[in-house]
């Protein structure tokens, strides 16, 4: 005997909005109206890194975050692939899960070494002279006593530092 009861009339699953008890269109589309403003909602919680849409930008984001102590924040506003390319000339041939721990731990390295710097930034700090040419750019930093120059590159719409040199005082 057949698990199946045959006697009984078998309904077309349907998507009708009037389906009770079941997911009808309209329940479905109201579901992912809801899950996309969830998602939109969380995501807009703040940046996690200072690279900007200008060098300006960008600069006064490094000072704003150094000034706050959020050195993960500054580190991930640097440009690690072309530091990575630079360093590695096999570096399109090592599998992106392995790029992205080599970057994570640059990262980590980069918010020790800013850490450093927090003196610097414990009484004001501002930005100087900012001078841009082509997707180069560096800024003048002035925290206290010191200067710090900036170097930042454009790549994908968002200036990244490129390295931090302290300034001879």
């Amino acid at each position: 005997m057949s698990p199946l009861n045959h006697d009984r009339p078998v309904k077309p699953f349907s998507f009708s909005p009037e389906r009770r008890g079941g997911w009808g269109v309209r329940s479905i589309w109201l579901s992912a109206v809801g899950l996309i403003a969830i998602v939109l909602l969380c995501g807009c919680g703040g940046r996690d890194t200072i690279a900007g849409p200008t060098p300006q930008a960008t600069a006064q984001a490094f000072v704003d975050a150094m000034k706050a102590g959020e050195y993960d924040t500054v580190a991930a506003g640097f440009d690690y692939e072309t530091y990575a390319r630079a360093n590695n000339e096999d570096w399109d041939s090592i599998p992106s899960g392995q790029q992205t721990q080599i970057f994570h731990k640059l990262q980590e390295e980069k918010a020790q070494e800013l850490q450093a710097l927090a003196g610097m930034f414990a009484g004001e700090a501002s930005v100087g002279q900012v001078q841009e040419q082509g997707t180069s750019a560096s800024a003048i930093i002035n925290a206290g006593a010191n200067a710090l120059t900036l170097r930042m590159t454009q790549a994908e719409g968002e200036w990244r530092v490129s390295s931090v040199i302290e300034q001879a005082g």
